[in-house]
């Protein structure tokens, strides 16, 4: 469990082809720009074989998303969610805690669509084979129901992580 505070510290090792890096979307970096994970603005990208620390202090509670920066490898699944707890109480007394992560996903990868995607000629999302939504890493057409009990109260986190949707 990750609190406002403590120290963020992710080792990538790049087992892929191409350079990668990790950027955490919404995190605020004072002092740390060279940790934002943008590849070739803030840092360059992880080369194949190697590994990268990534090390900051989280500054704010929230519901984040860690996903990659290079290459559109985010557009092909190098994604998850973040969550930062306060240290405190929260504003709001809840029962539970529920995530929900939102993502496409595509047969093809990001390579094999980018021809379609950049040509303004076809409609936008481009057109794909058998694409389907995701909801917390699976099709959303099998995601088992969410049970509520009355009288409880829920704290649902939803998180956008999908490319092009």
């Amino acid at each position: 469990m990750l609190t406002v505070g403590d120290t963020l510290a992710l080792t990538v090792h790049n087992s892929l082809n191409l350079t990668t890096s990790i950027h955490a979307h919404g995190l605020f970096q004072r002092g740390t720009n060279y940790m934002d994970g943008a590849a070739m603005v803030t840092q360059c990208g992880i080369p194949p074989g190697d590994r990268f620390t990534y090390e900051y202090v989280v500054e704010q509670s929230g519901t984040f998303w860690l996903h990659a920066h290079d290459h559109h490898q985010n557009a092909d699944g190098l994604r998850t969610a973040l969550v930062v707890y306060d240290r405190g109480q929260p504003p709001v007394k809840y029962d539970e805690d529920m995530l929900l992560s939102l993502e496409d996903w595509y047969t093809e990868t990001f390579a094999e669509r980018e021809r379609v995607t950049l040509d303004p000629s076809l409609p936008f999302p481009p057109p794909h084979r058998e694409g389907f939504g995701l909801i917390n890493g699976v099709n959303g057409n099998l995601t088992k129901p969410m049970h509520f009990r009355p009288g409880r109260t829920y704290r649902l986190r939803l998180v956008n992580m999908s490319s092009a949707r």
